[in-house]
């Protein structure tokens, strides 16, 4: 499970690009 890390990274990343979209 070691691309689970970077999934969750890279879903981090997306959620915080839509708050920003969103302000």
């Amino acid at each position: 499970a070691k691309g689970v890390s970077d999934l969750y990274k890279v879903a981090d990343f997306i959620l915080f690009i839509l708050f920003l979209s969103q302000t």
